[in-house]
């Protein structure tokens, strides 16, 4: 019950985050991008070069971090498995929606259309949409479906995946509001599964032993 409520928590925060991102007049605009960028700019080339791996490998590492629980829950029972498998209906439906919201709103990326700014990375290509961060929405579905599977692994997942959303604005391929709109859909795209996941694998990638409660059934709540 603690993780389905962890997991909630951190899925109800990408949701406000995606509810400001898209209010009129909110915080998560062109100039709010244009002065992260331009701050990124001024910094050395290491953090350029720092920025422009996190942004590729931190997506790979939160994905692969998913894949090693896949490969625990293979020789646990079948429950850790159907617990897995949850997690990669919802990373799928989750990459889905987002394509298909990034064909129907089309949002140009800002890197060309916010006036003098200068990029850390190369603006993807004009037909290669904004809204949502792809990256973004990944990170977050995996970190997420992580915490509902493997809490341990889950806690890593989460701090990274929001690293890679950040490092997208940093290097100037992303509004802010395109990773915060990522993070909310990515995220939200494991809470109908929540339900079924009241038991979470422990640091062994396996499902904790039932706590013998004495009454009942003689076992008590996971």
């Amino acid at each position: 019950m603690p993780d389905r409520r962890a997991a909630h928590s951190v899925e109800a925060m990408h949701l406000l985050a995606l509810a400001a991102a898209t209010t009129p007049g909110g915080p998560f605009d062109s100039g709010l991008y244009k002065d992260i960028a331009d701050a990124a700019g001024k910094t050395p080339w290491f953090v350029h070069l720092t920025a422009s791996v996190v942004t590729q490998l931190g997506l790979f590492v939160v994905l692969g971090l998913f894949a090693l629980a896949w490969w625990h829950a293979r020789r646990g029972p079948a429950r850790a498995m159907a617990l897995t498998l949850l997690g990669v209906v919802a990373i799928g439906v989750s990459y889905l929606v987002s394509t298909g919201l990034k064909d129907i709103v089309q949002e140009v990326r800002p890197c060309r259309t916010v006036a003098g700014v200068t990029t850390i990375d190369t603006c993807p290509a004009a037909t290669d949409w904004s809204f949502p961060s792809n990256h973004a929405v990944l990170a977050a579905a995996a970190a997420v479906a992580l915490i509902l599977v493997w809490r341990q692994l889950g806690w890593i997942a989460v701090p990274l995946a929001l690293l890679v959303g950040v490092s997208r604005v940093f290097i100037g391929v992303h509004y802010p509001h395109d990773v915060a709109a990522g993070d909310g859909a990515g995220g939200s795209g494991n809470w109908p599964c929540a339900p079924t996941r009241a038991c979470p694998l422990d640091h062994r990638g396996r499902p904790p032993a039932p706590r013998f409660s004495g009454a009942g059934n003689g076992f008590g709540q996971p």
